[in-house]
């Protein structure tokens, strides 16, 4: 199967050969089919001046140093436990593998930060939107939101399936933002099925898709968003 119209998240498979590849800690499913897409690294959000607090927030693509992979088309992972909850350690283990192996890639991250010039008492940051365009299979799409460094992962703040029901918090209102921020990383990931039906053959098993997404900083009364995409 191939993504006519070049802004599919295929999974980097050259031929109907199957495909069977590892991220550290990790298995991926084959895939029988290629595709390219284009994808923006960096997303920043604007500033808004509200009463006397000029309000940042930007969402990053993390480029990996070294990495001999960085798509915009990802094969399926497993980065979770037995239960299918992501943790801190099979996300470190993902980012120590700087989410390849054998030249495919397998999750994408994203830094965000979020900034006040001046101290606001009360500050949320939200995943507000996350949203696949898998028209089959949409479960095997998940995210975590995570704490830590490109390198490790120290908290899984949270996690769950793309096509959020509602917006998902990840800096608690009672918390203080000031000028020397927050940062938080969000990795995306196709989760492996381990099922017998590749996940872009079609059909109800069929994964292949883009996506697109939001995060919001709400202070004071107002807000600023920034988007990503890939």
């Amino acid at each position: 199967m191939e993504n006519k119209n070049g802004q599919g998240i295929f999974y980097g498979v050259i031929g109907v050969a199957t495909l069977v590849v590892a991220i550290i800690g990790a298995t991926f499913a084959y895939f029988n089919a290629a595709a390219t897409t284009n994808y923006v690294n960096n997303i920043e959000g604007g500033t808004l001046d509200l009463t006397g607090s000029a309000l940042s927030i930007s969402v990053t693509k993390v480029v990996f140093t070294g990495a001999t992979a960085d798509s915009p088309n990802l094969v399926p992972a497993t980065i979770t436990n037995s239960n299918g909850t992501p943790t801190a350690a099979g996300i470190t283990q993902a980012l120590g593998a700087k989410c390849e192996k054998n030249g495919y890639t397998g999750c994408h991250v994203y830094k965000i930060e979020a900034s006040s010039a001046t101290e606001v008492t009360s500050a949320q940051i939200n995943l507000a939107t996350l949203t696949t365009t898998a028209s089959a299979n949409k479960s095997d799409w998940k995210y975590a939101i995570f704490t830590g460094s490109e390198s490790s992962a120290s908290t899984v703040v949270n996690s769950g399936n793309m096509d959020l029901a509602a917006p998902v918090n990840m800096h608690s209102s009672v918390n203080t933002l000031n000028s020397s921020g927050v940062t938080y990383y969000l990795i995306i990931y196709l989760a492996e099925d381990n099922d017998t039906t590749a996940q872009n053959s079609g059909g109800a098993n069929d994964a292949t898709g883009t996506y697109t997404g939001t995060v919001t900083l709400t202070a004071g009364g107002g807000s600023v968003t920034a988007n990503f995409a890939a």
